[in-house]
């Protein structure tokens, strides 16, 4: 919550996208260094907008909005809502739950998208976002330590080669789960091309099967949310979910000083019946070090 009278730090594009579309900056959480608002922020508000039911009425704005945010009192266990819950219930009664979490410094990822994210949108023709850069570096990091891209197949623990990427995508009430196929085979731009596809298809209802089925590891991010950390539940029968966070400046010691940088908490969930504790921790020993030094991304 900002303070009253507090300048709202803002990009010049999304300052002009929340105008055209009527969006309270003031309302929003900035993903963007020192808590910046950028055009993913805008963007997500104005498809949380649309997914609202519209009043019959011509209110004025600020108390439609109101009265859109309101939370009805039941919410009936059917559809989209009654998958959630019965999935969530069995992975957490059947699964053996063990989280691992590592602090990711993303400063030099920060300043590799800063200082190229026009090129790459001017070449791949789309905005790549954090996420976008998270999920390339996961997908690398599961072809590199394979042992964690793993599911339960009957009695046996079975060892994927492909790496099919599963992405949580928000619906406002409820959340689908689609699926990047071979996503590290996959350039930075059809990646981001792939999941923004996705995710716009999932939000307007026109996802077939085959895009949410066969994943192999899956990745769900909060940090747009402002939510630093958190052990989110593994989507079964794979083994393992990773939880991203907000990117926050924080102070740091380095080399015996103390500097500000740009950290990323990571929450590595995977189910210990499955593989082991070392396997698990390689494989987000290694998701850190390919955010920590991104000299590798084309």
């Amino acid at each position: 919550m900002r303070a009253p009278g507090e300048r709202v730090k803002i990009s010049p594009v999304a300052k002009k996208l929340a105008q055209e579309h009527g969006i309270d900056v003031a309302t929003l959480v900035g993903t963007g260094p020192e808590g910046r608002i950028v055009r993913e922020d805008v963007e997500r508000a104005i498809a949380a907008e649309s997914r609202e039911p519209r009043a019959a009425s011509r209110e004025p704005r600020a108390e439609s909005r109101e009265a859109k945010q309101a939370i009805p009192e039941s919410i009936p266990l059917t559809g989209i809502r009654k998958v959630i819950f019965d999935r969530m219930g069995q992975s957490w009664r059947e699964a053996a739950r063990v989280t691992l979490f590592a602090d990711a410094d993303m400063t030099e990822m920060v300043r590799l998208r800063e200082a190229k994210g026009a090129e790459w949108e001017r070449r791949f023709g789309i905005k790549v976002s954090y996420s976008d850069l998270i999920h390339m570096a996961v997908a690398r990091a599961l072809r590199e330590e394979p042992r964690i891209n793993c599911r339960l197949d009957g009695q046996a623990v079975r060892v994927r080669k492909e790496v099919n990427l599963s992405v949580a995508v928000d619906l406002g009430e409820g959340l689908v789960v689609v699926v990047i196929k071979d996503a590290d085979r996959k350039s930075l731009g059809d990646l981001a091309k792939a999941a923004r596809d996705l995710a716009e298809r999932a939000r307007a209802g026109k996802l077939s099967p085959d895009d949410m089925a066969d994943g192999t590891f899956t990745v769900t991010n909060l940090g747009g949310l402002g939510v630093e950390a958190f052990t989110p539940i593994i989507n079964q029968p794979q083994a393992g979910i990773l939880g991203i966070g907000k990117i926050m400046e924080k102070p740091v010691v380095l080399g015996g000083g103390i500097h500000i940088r740009s950290m990323l908490t990571l929450s590595l969930v995977f189910d210990h019946r499955l593989l082991d504790g070392a396997p698990a921790a390689k494989f987000l020993a290694k998701v850190k070090a390919l955010l920590e030094e991104p000299a590798w991304i084309a």
